[in-house]
């Protein structure tokens, strides 16, 4: 369906808005992430027959199912004042204008499927990310779920380190094992097979810096996690730009050409850093210490694969 009926889409993007923005009888509203994987969740239960499917195109990108489709719905809706934005704090929250007049939709069959639905879908405004989480386990490539539970213990011991000012021994094996998870699933998609490699080195460099960062000074410790964690996200951010070319609604196949051009930039411009960050860490740590480092996270990404974990 190319010639998508933005209206329409504006109405759907409300209804979600305003049915799941409300929690324990108060409207929080939604952010633009929580509306997108609603948004998706609420596409794959759909009936085939009920035409609002065809209303909500998809694509796996770098923070999961996106819909430009749905981005336009929003832009639409603002515009037309039916949806509000509001900035709380650093965060930008979408609601529901009292001029949006549901009743005149409630005759519609497709809509009431719409409602039942979502009814139906257990989420809170609060929760989010544990919404994402439930999402990342049924993408269609592991290695997406594996990487963001890493990122999520990553950013753990970082916060740790900076409060604490000394490291948290059993995050930092939490995030070895998953980092090996990410590995063992990469994707083999032909589109990723300059991607993997790199990935792979970037595996050994934060694995090798994890076990021999106790040489370090705590100022040293966090400029250097944090370098590392910029590398992982953008890391994370071109094997998005990679997933959605092949895995994408129909709707978007005219846009297969400009993606493979953003992603392959994005790659080019990334492998130097990546491979310059792998020297300066070798340097940090210490040649003498790669063999031994080698050895035993070859033993471990092994357990991880066969006996999880």
């Amino acid at each position: 369906m190319n010639n998508i009926d933005f209206e329409k889409v504006k109405d759907i993007v409300a209804i979600i808005i305003k049915q799941k923005g409300y929690y324990m009888g108060k409207d929080y509203g939604l952010t633009k992430k929580a509306i997108h994987k609603l948004g998706f969740a609420v596409r794959n239960r759909l009936s085939d027959k009920n035409p609002l499917k065809g209303y909500l195109p998809f694509y796996w990108y770098k923070f999961g199912p996106f819909s430009e489709v749905i981005e336009e719905g929003l832009r639409i809706g603002i515009r037309e004042g039916i949806i509000e934005e509001e900035k709380i704090e650093d965060m930008t929250i979408f609601k529901v204008s009292e001029s949006f007049d549901e009743k005149k939709l409630l005759s519609s069959l497709d809509i009431k499927e719409l409602h039942q639905i979502l009814d139906g879908i257990f989420f809170s405004p609060f929760k989010t990310e544990e919404f994402t989480l439930m999402i990342y386990k049924k993408a269609p490539r592991r290695f997406r779920y594996f990487a963001y539970l890493t990122k999520y213990h990553l950013d753990r011991y970082i916060k740790y380190l900076e409060i604490f000012k000394e490291s948290d021994k059993k995050t930092k094996q939490i995030i070895i094992s998953y980092l090996f998870r990410t590995e063992a699933n990469l994707p083999k998609d032909k589109i990723f097979y300059e991607f993997n490699p790199l990935f792979s080195s970037f595996v050994t460099t934060l694995n090798r810096f994890l076990r021999y960062e106790k040489k370090l000074s705590l100022e040293e410790k966090i400029n250097h996690i944090e370098e590392l964690r910029k590398i992982f996200e953008n890391m994370q951010e071109i094997f998005g730009e990679g997933e959605r070319i092949v895995e994408h609604d129909p709707y978007y196949n005219n846009k297969i050409d400009i993606w493979k051009r953003q992603y392959y930039q994005h790659l080019y411009l990334h492998a130097p850093s990546i491979e310059s960050l792998r020297k300066h860490i070798i340097d940090v740590i210490g040649k003498d210490n790669l063999s031994i480092s080698y050895s035993q996270s070859h033993r471990e990404m092994l357990s991880t694969i066969f006996f999880d974990y």
